[in-house]
């Protein structure tokens, strides 16, 4: 791979950082949860931090017709100062890592990679204006590496922790009555959870399938109880139907309690989508990827569809609706 494809690349990634920032901009016009800069920069929240942020989108698409004497240096003592928050949100992640309050696979956190990148622009910003028919494709190519980096960076970290209540979302039941691996392995997960003492409530959501002989929640039921659950620490959210369904479901649930915070329980490239639509609702979500003895055997397309579904949900004005 030649230097200039690499370049060409490593720009295009925080071309795509960049119009990430100001699209929630946009996007928070319409409703101030829209804007989730706080996913890639910890510190965006606030006027400060979002006039930061929102100046770093404009330096960095900017620069081709700004590049002068007065604008460059300006431009790159922007991106600098947003490679230095993220150098800082790095530190927050190791010292949380390293005191037990998060579990990860992951030694490279998404906050370094956009230091690192942020700080090779602001030292070496693009030498010359690009080919669009490229850059389109490269902005575009870039843009779906950093939500696949997003929703990976979720899927392989564990928040569990003291809460209100564990959350654990639906999936498919058999045609005679037992849970799917899927539903099982989530199910699982959050008995566990449960019997760690880390909540005194469990929350089955999900819904009744065509033709199915019980509901999800039902299901979710039965293999608590056998696992020696008390009746009275089960919720069942029957109209759980899909994720934005459980979330606004379990945030009136959280309402009318007084819950604070609650872990939630689905499979691993799940996770960023339950994070971000719960945010939206303002529910202090902690994300737990179900525990797979087996990976499930259509994994890929479930993270192919996830990609997407993501995305769907970061542009969709009602996940930020009243209820």
């Amino acid at each position: 791979m030649s230097a200039g494809v690499i370049r060409t690349a490593l720009d295009a990634l925080v071309a795509a950082l960049a119009v990430f920032a100001l699209l929630n901009h946009a996007l928070a016009v319409w409703h101030p949860a829209m804007d989730v800069n706080w996913l890639w920069l910890g510190w965006a929240d606030g006027p400060w931090g979002a006039a930061l942020v929102g100046a770093f989108g404009v330096a960095v698409l900017g620069w081709t017709r700004w590049r002068s004497r007065a604008a460059g240096p300006v431009a790159r003592a922007v991106v600098a100062v947003v490679a230095v928050g993220c150098a800082i949100d790095t530190v927050g992640y190791y010292r949380v890592l390293a005191a037990g309050y998060i579990d990860s696979v992951l030694p490279v956190p998404l906050s370094l990679l956009s230091a690192v990148l942020l700080a090779g622009w602001a030292w070496r910003p693009p030498e010359a204006r690009p080919r669009w028919p490229l850059w389109v494709v490269s902005l575009a190519v870039a843009g779906g590496t950093w939500v696949a980096l997003l929703v990976g960076s979720l899927a392989v970290t564990d928040y569990a922790r003291p809460a209100d209540a564990i959350v654990v979302f639906g999936a498919a039941v058999w045609s005679d009555g037992t849970p799917s691996d899927a539903l099982a392995d989530r199910t699982r997960t959050g008995i566990r959870l449960y019997q760690r003492g880390l909540a005194p409530v469990l929350v089955m959501s999900g819904g009744l399938g065509p033709g199915d002989p019980i509901s999800e929640p039902e299901a979710m039921r039965r293999m608590a109880a056998d696992a020696g659950v008390p009746a009275d620490a089960i919720v069942l959210d029957e109209a759980g139907l899909n994720t934005a369904a459980t979330i606004r479901n379990v945030a009136a649930l959280a309402r009318a309690r007084g819950w604070r915070a609650v872990m939630m329980v689905s499979h691993d490239y799940h996770c960023a989508r339950i994070k971000l639509a719960s945010a939206r609702r303002g529910l202090v979500a902690y994300t737990v990827p179900a525990h797979e003895p087996h990976p499930l055997a259509a994994k890929l397309y479930y993270v192919a569809r996830e990609l997407a579904a993501w995305t769907w949900y970061w542009l969709d004005p009602t996940t930020s609706e009243a209820d």
